[in-house]
């Protein structure tokens, strides 16, 4: 055809502004506070704002909001109980 590749493709358009992003997600994150990066998309999602989640995962990142922490169970101390007096002796 003749014409360059970079004139015939569209050019980019901006970037759109992400502070009504980070307002919802801080909302949700205030919220609630063990929200990971897939609640927080799910709950865009509700309020119609459709977000890729790798930018979902970088704001948050970015912006601090990133989960409270919660004890697993390899974390809590193990306790054995029985209804015996007699204390219980693991052999190996």
């Amino acid at each position: 055809m003749g014409i360059a590749g970079s004139t015939y493709y569209e050019a980019l358009r901006a970037t759109t502004d992400d502070t009504a992003i980070v307002a919802a997600m801080a909302a949700i994150c205030e919220e609630f506070e063990c929200f990971g990066w897939r609640r927080v998309r799910a709950a865009l999602r509700q309020r119609w704002m459709i977000v890729n989640r790798k930018k979902i995962k970088h704001l948050m990142r970015e912006h601090g909001l990133q989960p409270r922490s919660v004890a697993t169970m390899s974390q809590r101390p193990i306790a054995i109980t029985t209804s015996r007096c007699i204390p219980i002796v693991r052999r190996t």
